[in-house]
């Protein structure tokens, strides 16, 4: 979870989803990083 220290909106941003090895998000612009979570998704699987 990201704020805007100018306004105090809070947003999830999130990156690509990998399939093998580590996936990373980023706040962007003028957010800063207020938490940190682990997602998986059971969608995650390979044909």
């Amino acid at each position: 979870m990201c704020t805007d220290h100018e306004t105090g909106k809070v947003q999830d941003f999130y990156g690509d989803w990998r399939q093998t090895g580590f996936s990373y998000a980023y706040c962007n612009g003028s957010y800063r990083a207020t938490s940190s979570a682990i997602e998986t998704s059971v969608r995650n699987y390979t044909r």
